[in-house]
């Protein structure tokens, strides 16, 4: 299933955290899916919990909404099960325990290249089993929405 997934706010809200020392970014907004252009909904809320030599513990929540094709993603972390991390030096990110509809999948892995022009971004959600279960693709530059970094 290749739809237009426009998480690179997701992206601009760890580098906040993590670059410019924010503790809390919030955002959300929409993004085309696909050709049908129909809106998939995200948002996602995070602080920054510690930062180590190559990656940085987050808390939060993000969520994903694909109406058409009936997806709801959940991702949840806490202090006390850090299920976050973003790799700081690759644009890497994982989401461990998320669930899809109500179900338990591994995890969330969202990867985005900046090199492109423009810019784009891949997420994949990995059942138990280690198979892709789910996986958008899209460009930086569908995105609508914003986002708000909290000190």
């Amino acid at each position: 299933m290749k739809i237009r997934l426009a998480l690179a706010l997701f992206l601009v809200f760890i580098l906040a955290t993590t670059a410019l020392g924010c503790s809390k970014v919030t955002g959300g907004g929409w993004f085309p899916e696909g050709d049908s252009g129909e809106k998939i909904v995200f948002s996602f809320n995070v602080r920054s919990l510690e930062t180590y030599e190559k990656w940085t513990d987050l808390e939060g929540n993000i969520h994903i909404n694909d109406l058409r094709n009936n997806v709801r993603v959940h991702g949840k972390s806490s202090p006390d099960e850090v299920n976050f991390r973003w790799w700081n030096s690759s644009n890497d990110f994982m989401a461990w325990d998320v669930t899809v509809n109500g179900k338990h999948h591994k995890y969330l892995y969202f990867w985005y290249n900046e090199n492109y022009d423009p810019p784009y971004f891949w997420i994949i959600i990995v059942d138990d089993n280690e198979e892709p279960a789910y996986e958008w693709w899209g460009w930086e530059d569908d995105i609508k929405g914003g986002i708000k970094s909290h000190k």
